[in-house]
């Protein structure tokens, strides 16, 4: 089970998309003593928009607030996932002060995890670069979520675009080095044969010869009831990196 810590505030909204776009299961933080807030409401939607199926609310600092607040964030909680992914999600007051409620937690995330379905690691490598940088004595690594396939050290892969044909001299997941990463898997890949001022967040490692570059794809948009109208020939932000099946 790994873990991807989405920031919060919307300055960092491309980030939180970044490491949000492989994640199966969602734990949705909300303050018991706050409550709802446009920062839940945007995070929501973006994960309800990638697909995601399953997820826990946690309500936290719980310590700060009385009971009857307590029952009314709940309540509040409940209403406004009514109708969604989240409408059947555990709901479990927490305290990381007092350690109320984090046994439970913990026991509704191994629960929860185990009903994800897998990824597919014998399909076509994908592994979307959210991260490009130098470590000294290594070279370029590069860092995603591996939504499909799997890859290994001396592995040829190819990055897009510009189908550059590079070899693999290691991976990690979980911050250790592995034989092979797999679907699903929070990844990092020490390429050789190029610098890391080459590679961009927003490409693309996959199996050589199997993918092309384009400028046009076919779109389903939907328009959140919270956003604005797009008018005619605007120019929008598009966040690609998950296949949704």
């Amino acid at each position: 089970m790994g873990f991807v810590d989405v920031p919060g505030h919307e300055k960092f909204v491309s980030n939180m998309l970044a490491g949000a776009a492989g994640i199966d299961l969602v734990l949705l933080a909300i303050a018991a003593d706050e409550s709802i807030k446009p920062q839940t409401r945007e995070h929501f939607e973006i994960c309800r928009l990638l697909g995601v199926k399953r997820g826990i609310i946690a309500l936290t600092k719980s310590d700060l607030v009385d009971a009857d607040t307590l029952s009314l964030a709940q309540m509040d909680v409940q209403d406004y996932v009514r109708g969604s992914f989240l409408e059947k999600a555990p709901i479990i007051a927490v305290s990381s002060k007092t350690g109320a409620g984090l046994a439970e937690l913990k026991s509704a995330l191994v629960q929860e995890s185990n009903l994800v379905t897998g990824k597919d690691s014998a399909g076509i490598l994908r592994l979307p670069i959210d991260r490009a940088f130098s470590i000294k004595g290594f070279g370029t690594v590069v860092t995603g979520t591996l939504i499909e396939g799997s890859v290994a050290a001396g592995d040829e892969v190819e990055l897009l675009p510009g189908k550059a044909r590079l070899r693999v001299r290691g991976v990690q997941s979980g911050g250790k080095a592995t034989e092979r990463a797999t679907a699903g898997q929070r990844t990092a890949v020490n390429l050789a044969g190029i610098e890391h001022t080459a590679v961009q967040r927003g490409m693309s490692l996959a199996a050589p010869g199997r993918f092309r570059a384009t400028h046009r794809i076919d779109v389903r948009l939907e328009l959140l009831a919270s956003a604005p109208l797009v008018k005619q020939r605007a120019r929008v932000h598009f966040i690609a990196g998950r296949l949704k099946r």
